[in-house]
């Protein structure tokens, strides 16, 4: 996919992307307002985080920029120039890329800048809560991992905090889920939410689901298991999606608890805004409530699930503005 740059000032052009484990997108802006086409890449077929992006210029036909604006799907270190994006390995070194790029370079966390896009999204499913709510917000899904991360609003500064919650405890809910658990500790020296609740946690649920039920696993991908799943083709699919939701429902509410979301949880992702359907009728909302004695603390709080397209480039873009003005 190539976009020509026309009448752009080369100068004032930059390059922003949100680069997950699977899909990274780029766009290029100019004067923090306009975008060119997107571009999608796939994040796995390239050896290094600068062939990545080398590729992504040579897509648009661009040989420089005046500054790059890197979200990604991995934690930063405490100088925030250097990050590896956990589910694939890629080492993002500002200092390494600005001597190839020949331009400064900026990095942050996918969700963290996911976070500071919501402002920018109008499309939102609500599951539950009160209305316009207000206070600390979490903002959390399920992709290739799973991110998270805390929104605080201290009068008109958003500031927002990076987790890395995906990789805490799984906690069964049921015996059903004990089951799962048992399974997949097996296998696994450490069952975490991420590994249930993401692409390929689907597909790890899937076929410890099978093993439940007695049936042999079929090679099906997270969009096979989706798609047989929601149309009620397959009875193991259908099941294994229903645990996805009352899971991520169970996830949520512990994230919630900790950080105190009485603003809300936003549910994003490459998995739950293309199943914002089925989440209505799911447990998810249920289990989100689920708490014990807190049950009712978490009545008012709402799930809301961010529908809209590319949340994270938005975001990319608003931190942007930070360093170019």
């Amino acid at each position: 996919m190539r976009a020509s740059l026309g009448s752009f000032v080369m100068t004032h052009v930059y390059l922003i992307a949100d680069i997950g484990a699977t899909n990274a997108r780029f766009c290029l802006i100019k004067d923090q307002k306009r975008y060119n086409e997107l571009l999608v890449l796939n994040s796995k077929e390239f050896g290094s985080a600068g062939e990545l992006i080398f590729s992504a210029l040579n897509r648009f036909d661009v040989k420089q920029v005046a500054g790059a604006m890197l979200a990604v799907a991995g934690p930063l270190d405490k100088n925030r120039q250097n990050a590896v994006i956990t589910n694939t390995g890629h080492t993002f070194s500002a200092q390494i890329l600005e001597k190839e790029l020949g331009c400064p370079v900026w990095l942050e966390n996918d969700f963290v800048a996911l976070a500071y896009g919501l402002d920018y999204c109008v499309d939102f499913v609500q599951l539950g809560g009160l209305q316009n709510s207000i206070g600390v917000k979490g903002v959390m899904g399920p992709g290739s991992g799973l991110g998270m991360a805390t929104i605080v609003d201290e009068g008109k500064v958003r500031r927002v905090f990076s987790s890395e919650g995906g990789h805490s405890n799984f906690a069964p809910g049921s015996h059903l889920e004990s089951e799962i658990w048992a399974i997949l500790s097996s296998d696994l020296v450490h069952v975490s939410w991420e590994n249930v609740l993401s692409g390929p946690g689907l597909v790890r649920l899937y076929r410890a689901m099978c093993q439940v039920w007695g049936t042999k696993p079929l090679d099906y991908d997270s969009e096979d298991i989706t798609k047989l799943g929601v149309n009620l083709e397959e009875p193991v699919c259908h099941q294994t999606l229903e645990t996805f939701f009352s899971l991520l429902g169970t996830a949520a509410g512990d994230f919630a608890l900790t950080i105190g979301a009485k603003g809300g949880i936003y549910l994003s992702g490459g998995i739950v805004p293309a199943m914002s359907d089925f989440a209505v009728s799911s447990p998810l909302r249920r289990r989100f409530e689920e708490k014990g004695i807190l049950s009712d603390y978490l009545k008012s709080i709402p799930l809301l699930i961010v529908k809209d397209d590319n949340p994270g480039l938005a975001g990319v873009r608003d931190r942007l503005e930070i360093h170019v003005g």
